[in-house]
């Protein structure tokens, strides 16, 4: 993925691997020790990468060399649940405009979605989603506004013959909001409307113009 400015491309490995090259200074990698089986985000500041064991933010360093800005450690079952490729979280972080940046945890019985600080890592509120013991994704959320996400619900999504026959699954979307509370300005995380619709493999888009997400 393109570094924030444009002048170099960071790039990961899937076991642990994340590295920088810029156009003045050589390929260098870091070993974060930990699998990464989804995507990475950046903003002004750095790299955003999840592993199967916490989230990361990076930046470069002396000489182009990754650095470890932060990590911070996630509620992980540890199960490579149904719907999801790896034993962690599924999801690319989420950058939002608020300062916020948004993931989802692999907890049971049920999976929870996100907001942490972008700029210590610390965790800011969480709220479970879904049906106990029938919740994972491996989808990134997508992002409503300045500090709400939408997530869906891919349980049950094995491989392709999951829906044959007549099979179906769990289902789920939601919103998720982190909304200040009381004159402390603390966040507090809410799940603003919740369904059962269903959407097993797709990555849903969000319309602010109109209001609607799209998925399929």
């Amino acid at each position: 993925v393109p570094d924030w400015n444009g002048d170099g491309t960071w790039f990961v490995s899937r076991h642990g691997r994340v590295g920088h090259v810029g156009s003045s200074t050589a390929p260098s990698a870091i070993s974060l020790g930990e699998d990464i089986s989804n995507s990475v985000s950046v903003d002004k500041d750095g790299l955003y990468v999840v592993t199967d064991g916490a989230f990361y933010k990076l930046a470069v360093g002396v000489a182009g060399m990754p650095k470890v800005l932060w990590r911070t450690a996630y509620t992980n079952s540890g199960v490579d649940k149904s719907g999801q490729l790896s034993p962690g979280s599924g999801t690319t972080p989420t950058v939002l405009p608020s300062g916020l940046v948004a993931i989802t945890d692999n907890a049971e019985p049920r999976m929870h979605v996100q907001f942490y600080e972008s700029a210590d890592g610390s965790l800011v509120c969480e709220a479970p989603v879904f049906d106990k013991g029938k919740s994972s994704t491996d989808n990134s959320l997508v992002a409503v506004g300045e500090s709400s996400v939408v997530v869906e619900n891919n349980y049950g999504n094995n491989n392709p013959l999951s829906a044959a026959l007549g099979r179906d699954f769990p289902g789920g979307f939601a919103r998720v909001d982190a909304v200040l509370s009381g004159a402390s300005g603390d966040r507090e995380c809410k799940v603003a409307w919740a369904n059962d619709e269903i959407g097993p493999s797709t990555v849903p888009k969000v319309s602010l113009a109109n209001g609607l997400v799209y998925s399929y």
